[in-house]
């Protein structure tokens, strides 16, 4: 009666585990200006490494900037990207092993000058968006990946960080900047997207 019980125990364990896992991952939030304010019509998209279509997507509310992706199905890391055509394209990596991720994200306009923690940020951006490609092993679909999103991500990236920052940042930060920005845009020319 023993080894019973125990049987019993454990299917009913793992029964409530899997069911945890096969849920998946709920990510929600909002989406807002550099000045706070919501932006609806946002496009926000899970991306999973390997894959050319994102997995879930959803659309950001007008009235609030809110967005809500349930039963997100990933092993690891996965990315939430965050497109509209009036605003630069940000792609954030995400694990998980959180279950339910709120996130509140900033997105700036094409052009806009923004904190040099958001430049920082774009060139992160624009790393992650070419792992995701090149993470894709087809070369048909890896192509038509990067080339739905270069004009966005790569967009005025190469210029001055000077013009881009809206407070003038320390030498040592414009050095660190420049350094990130430099190798961020070599990244541009492995995908070819530059000569």
């Amino acid at each position: 009666m023993c080894m019973f019980w125990r049987f019993l125990v454990l299917s009913i364990g793992l029964s409530i585990l899997c069911t945890q896992v096969h849920a998946g991952t709920s990510v929600r939030g909002r989406v807002v200006d550099s000045q706070g304010k919501p932006v609806g019509g946002v496009d926000v998209a899970i991306y999973i490494p390997g894959q050319f279509n994102p997995v879930l997507s959803a659309k950001t509310k007008p009235e609030d900037g809110g967005y809500s992706l349930q039963a997100v199905k990933a092993n690891g890391a996965f990315d939430v990207a965050y497109l509209h055509s009036a605003y630069e394209p940000v792609f954030v990596t995400r694990l998980a092993q959180e279950n339910d991720q709120v996130i509140v994200k900033v997105i700036y306009r094409k052009g806009e000058k923004k904190p040099v923690g958001a430049i920082q940020e774009r060139f992160q951006s624009a790393r992650r968006f070419s792992f995701l490609a090149m993470s894709i092993e087809n070369p048909d679909s890896r192509g038509k990946f990067v080339g739905q999103f270069s004009e966005g991500i790569w967009g005025d990236l190469a210029d001055p960080i000077e013009k881009s920052a809206v407070e003038t940042p320390s030498s040592a930060m414009l050095g660190l900047l420049r350094e990130d920005q430099s190798s961020t845009l070599k990244l541009r020319v492995l995908l070819g997207q530059s000569k």
